[in-house]
């Protein structure tokens, strides 16, 4: 599905990774997230999902597998209560959501609301409700805290943090370096149609090329 350095295996791991792609300037056709989920198709190389080789994936073969994918926006039905579609993603794959962390999205509170009426950060807090619904074996997430106000940024943050530790494979995209470094345990740099592993937070922070242009203190 993608050349061997896009090879992406998510299992997993003892450390429970959540993983950091910055994708500025990745040609369109390696479109990090859309390519991974099988949303479209890449123009050659494979994908490792679950310790399985996949030739070409879909986004439908992989949801059964356990991939949730949080696209940037419009992830439910704009005029459809919050509360019934969150319902839907619970019985249709018989999971039991962890009641703490829809809490900490007061997702109670959007139940009874349609996403058309709700603000950009209760929209987001409503997408990873869904997710938390399904409980995923990997969430793959693209831009979860863009535009959203602090508050919302940092209560998304540690949902998805929350879902790392409980054994979930976490990969999030976005150009948001300080909170993603903060919340990622790997990073993942995606520039100029390539990726670069730049490994832990703190080794990302101290990279000669990625530090001056993302860290504004380089």
């Amino acid at each position: 599905m993608l050349p061997s350095r896009y090879r992406f295996r998510a299992t997993p791991t003892p450390e429970h990774l959540i993983r950091s792609i910055d994708g500025t300037k990745l040609p369109r056709h390696y479109g990090v997230s859309f390519t991974r989920t099988g949303v479209i198709r890449a123009d050659y190389g494979r994908i490792v999902f679950r310790d399985r080789m996949w030739e070409h994936p879909t986004l439908a073969a992989l949801v059964c597998e356990g991939l949730f994918f949080l696209p940037m926006r419009e992830l439910l039905i704009p005029t459809m209560f919050v509360g019934a579609q969150l319902d839907i993603v619970t019985r249709m794959f018989g999971t039991t959501p962890d009641g703490a962390l829809l809490d900490q999205l007061r997702a109670q509170d959007l139940r009874a609301r349609r996403p058309i009426t709700l603000s950009g950060g209760e929209r987001r807090r409503a997408d990873l409700a869904a997710a938390v619904c399904r409980t995923p074996v990997c969430l793959l997430a693209d831009e979860p805290l863009r535009d959203l106000a602090p508050l919302d940024a940092e209560c998304c943050a540690e949902v998805l943090r929350s879902l790392a530790r409980a054994g979930c494979a976490v990969v999030v995209t976005g150009h948001e370096v300080g909170p993603l470094l903060l919340m990622a345990d790997r990073v993942v740099w995606c520039t100029e149609g390539t990726t670069y592993d730049l490994g832990t937070p703190a080794s990302a922070a101290d990279h000669w090329a990625f530090r001056p242009g993302y860290l504004a203190d380089a």
